[in-house]
Order: structure tokens, then C-alpha cells, then sequence
């Protein structure tokens, strides 16, 4: 059986049109910045419950920027 997709549409991988961010930063490099941790994301809605400062956070993280598309 062959895959029929809508028209106009192509078939492609996600490597060839999304390019992962290796970014990171420790938390004092992003005092008083918002962190986001996959804890503060709702499971099923991807609602945002909540944010801390990064400041409280122990250990460096990935970081992203407006626009960027987030998965876990």
C-alpha cells in the first residue's frame, strides 16, 4: 500500500528541516532569565504551568529562543 499524502504536500525526515540547537548555558550566565523545565509543561495540552529564575537551577541547559520548536 503506498502512502498518499494531501496535496501540496512533500514527504521529508525531520533532520532535513529542523537543526537541533546545542546551545547551553550555565544558570548564573542567565540570572534573573526565565528557565523552563519539561516539569513546568503540562503532559497532553503543552500548557505552560509555570517558569523559575534560572538562577535556581543547579546544573547548565539547553537554551532557546523565540520561534524555536521544543520536544521531550
Amino acid at each position: 500500500m503506498t502512502k498518499r499524502l494531501p496535496k501540496g504536500w512533500v514527504e521529508t525526515t525531520l533532520g532535513e528541516i529542523a537543526h537541533p540547537s546545542r546551545e547551553r548555558a550555565s544558570p548564573q550566565d542567565l540570572a534573573g532569565k526565565p528557565y523552563v523545565g519539561m516539569e513546568h509543561v503540562e503532559s497532553d495540552t503543552m500548557r505552560l504551568l509555570k517558569t523559575v529564575l534560572a538562577e535556581g537551577v543547579r546544573s547548565s541547559s539547553v537554551v532557546f529562543h523565540e520561534g524555536d520548536v521544543l520536544y521531550g
